[in-house]
């Protein structure tokens, strides 16, 4: 009895004994991780197998799990038993069953997109650079489909070809040399024709119109009614034409001139030229040294009926020099614009300067000219119709003239723009 029962329990431990060494073992060349200490292995889905205790233990990234006895994650099998590479992608081929795919650095880069902008960008994709964005005529425009005639008329090479293709698009008959084009309707469709022998024409000279030059012929205008067009850069001399400013609606600009050849007074400090035979005989004498609240000239005349307030007057003013002299002058001009049934007290306002800048020869009884300056202010406080006062001063004494001899007035120019 004895013998049988040791015979018994030796038979139980090779079967305890057994067992262990198979579960120990299971996972052996399956990927897992064989150690005494498992808890080391904390990596996801790393599977460590205790030399000690036999138990089996799964990474979850922080920290390590049990799997039950007994139990098995074949998911996590399949990945562990796979071989790793740089930017290789696992994925399940089956139940249980994994893969690797072979990837590249710019796949990984895609995967991991913060967004999907940021995806675009990695594709070469980016709206607005590298892709149209969505707009509502581009999807109105594909949705429209051109006729054959369309198309081949959009596709011609040049003006002649454009031309060929109209001969057989919204043409009625042919068109030849020296005929116009006219617009027929038939059946609802607009379509272009020759005009015919109405419409024959001898082809007038560069830039001129072209007119009827009797029945059923045209030609180059030459009538005293043909009309010649003028542009702003036309150079085409009109003859025989009369341009009426009463028209209805028309409107002419040019610009007017006021010369004024003589003051019609001189101040006390510039007396006025007595000598009739001299050429300063009416003429005002300025002072060298004498201040301009004495030293000036006056002219008077009627502001022009035609002038242009909105345009800037010009004045310029011709003297005589009283002798030999190199040094600058200092000119003064004032105006004043007396209204009917107001009294003209000598009070002149909008003064501007006109200096003379002297030359090299400066001699004795030379001509010259001070300005053309614009007479800013002016164009706002005059009214046409009114008495025009001007008045020209020589500042004697102005730090701007250093002239040591005397000058005489002369012919005073107003430049204005005529709008009639």
């Amino acid at each position: 009895m004895k013998k049988y029962l040791t015979l018994a329990v030796c038979f139980l431990l090779l079967i305890v004994t057994s067992a262990t060494a198979q579960y120990k073992y299971r996972f052996a060349g399956q990927g897992v991780v064989v150690s005494s200490d498992c808890s080391t292995y904390t990596a996801l889905g790393q599977l460590c197998q205790d030399s000690d205790d036999n138990k089996l233990y799964k990474g979850t990234g922080v920290a390590v799990e049990e799997i039950a006895a007994g139990s098995s994650d074949a998911e996590l099998v399949a990945i562990a038993n796979l071989t790793s590479s740089a930017n290789a992608i696992p994925y399940f081929t089956g139940s249980g069953t994994a893969g690797v795919i072979s990837s590249s650095a710019n796949m990984v880069s895609l995967l991991g997109s913060a967004d999907y902008a940021t995806a675009r960008t990695n594709l070469g994709l980016a709206i607005g650079t590298n892709v149209q964005a969505y707009d509502d005529d581009l999807t109105t425009f594909a949705a429209i489909t051109p006729s054959a005639d369309m198309q081949a008329f959009l596709a011609a090479a040049d003006d002649a070809a454009a031309m060929t293709e109209l001969g057989t698009w919204g043409v009625s008959g042919s068109i030849t040399d020296e005929q116009l084009v006219c617009s027929e309707t038939t059946g609802g469709t607009n379509l272009l024709k020759s005009c015919g022998a109405k419409t024959t024409y001898t082809e007038p000279a560069s830039n001129l119109p072209l007119c009827r030059t009797g029945a059923g012929t045209t030609g180059e205008c030459t009538n005293l009614t043909d009309v010649t067009p003028v542009t702003s850069d036309s150079s085409t001399t009109l003859t025989n034409k009369t341009y009426d400013v009463d028209g209805t609606g028309n409107v002419l600009k040019s610009w007017g001139y006021l010369i004024l050849t003589h003051p019609h007074l001189c101040s006390a400090a510039a007396p006025m030229q007595t000598t009739s035979t001299a050429n300063t005989y009416g003429q005002c004498k300025f002072g060298n040294a004498t201040d301009k609240a004495t030293n000036y000239a006056e002219y008077y005349l009627v502001v022009p009926s035609d002038i242009d307030t909105d345009v800037d007057l010009v004045g310029t003013f011709k003297i005589k020099l009283g002798g030999a002299d190199t040094g600058d002058h200092e000119y003064e001009i004032s105006f004043d614009s007396v209204a009917d049934s107001a009294a003209y007290v000598g009070s002149l306002g909008d003064a501007i300067s006109l200096a003379f800048t002297a030359d090299a020869s400066g001699a004795d009884a030379d001509v010259e000219t001070a300005g053309p300056t614009t007479l800013t202010g002016w164009k706002a406080a005059m009214t046409a119709g009114q008495l025009f006062v001007v008045r020209v001063a020589r500042d004697g004494d102005h730090a701007n003239d250093g002239s040591s001899v005397d000058s005489y007035s002369g012919p005073l120019i107003i430049k204005y723009k005529i709008t009639q």
